[in-house]
């Protein structure tokens, strides 16, 4: 895969001046966002002070018609931004992160629309919580040398509605992973955050009774400080997370101390799940196409991603895996 040096040197020799039409609209964007904004603000004050002059003059009636009009001329204006917005988010996608996912390596292919299916979800087995609403976007699959991929953002939540109100309890947000593993295997074995603490063995079991996996006990305590281990057959867990492994997935933690990391093996897949509240390939008004440490970003989240093979040795193939 390529390197920041060389995304450097691809950004200001190519990808910069094919972004320059992209950065006029970006500019655009932003003088209307401005003009809508002033004109909001200036419907808002009008009808305010029209509406309070009517008022005194006992005229409710001319009031009502007054905020009706203002209301439908605001809802006109949201609806504007929202398809100018749209419209550059589409082109963003198609000529910043689709070019930069080539870039890092052009046997991956990526689709803004679709994402990680709702049956790959379940079988990873790392969320067993009911979920009724299930979305996401910027969908990225491919080869990596000898490991299949794919990715994308996912939200997921549960909604529940009463008579008078709708309660909407998230499952997951953030980044899904799947790839081959580099182990043959059937089974279940799964890496859920230790919210717990060290010890309190008791209180993980119970807290596993609602799995078909069961309490593995590790011998390494960093790692056992990170994750609990629930396995549908000890031995094989421990198969599967050699101390080299463990030792990765570790290293790979350190690189998110602040979001949860779920990971689990399933048969002869691996799956990957960092939550996270920020949507990692959208565009903004505010910041400038042609700003390389903007782009920057987007390039380091993608190769990130792309990395886990790498951080995790899924290329080193074990028997019958070559």
């Amino acid at each position: 895969m390529k390197t920041i040096q060389e995304f450097e040197n691809y950004f200001n020799t190519t990808l910069s001046q094919q972004l320059i039409p992209l950065e006029k609209i970006r500019k655009k964007g932003q003088v209307y966002n401005k003009i809508i904004g002033f004109s909001v603000l200036g419907i808002i004050l009008i009808a305010l002070v029209t509406g309070f002059i009517l008022h005194r003059n006992n005229q409710e009636f001319t009031w009502v018609i007054l905020a009706g009009f203002a209301a439908i001329v605001l809802v006109m204006i949201i609806f504007g931004i929202r398809i100018a917005l749209l419209n550059y988010k589409k082109k963003f996608k198609k000529e910043v992160i689709e070019p930069i996912i080539h870039f890092i390596s052009p046997d991956l292919n990526y689709n803004p629309k679709k994402y990680i299916k709702r049956n790959d979800f379940k079988n990873s087995n790392l969320f067993i919580e009911k979920f009724n609403r299930y979305k996401g976007d910027d969908f990225v699959e491919g080869v990596i040398d000898k490991t299949k991929i794919r990715f994308s953002e996912l939200n997921v939540e549960n909604v529940t509605k009463s008579d008078k109100s709708e309660n909407t309890s998230r499952v997951f947000k953030g980044l899904f992973f799947i790839a081959d593993f580099n182990k043959t295997f059937v089974g279940s074995t799964v890496l859920i955050p230790n919210r717990l603490g060290m010890g309190k063995t008791f209180l993980k079991k119970m807290a596993g009774l609602v799995r078909k996996e069961k309490l593995v006990q590790l011998e390494d305590p960093d790692f056992a400080k990170n994750f609990n281990c629930y396995s549908t057959d000890d031995i094989k867990a421990r198969y599967i997370l050699s101390p080299a492994l463990m030792s990765r997935i570790n290293e790979f933690k350190k690189n998110f101390p602040s979001n949860q990391i779920h990971l689990s093996f399933v048969d002869d897949h691996i799956y990957v799940a960092i939550s996270h509240t920020k949507d990692l390939f959208e565009p903004s008004f505010h910041h400038s196409v042609l700003d390389f440490n903007n782009m920057k970003a987007y390039f380091e989240d993608v190769y990130f991603v792309v990395s886990i093979v790498d951080i995790l040795n899924l290329n080193t193939r074990i028997w019958s895996k070559e």
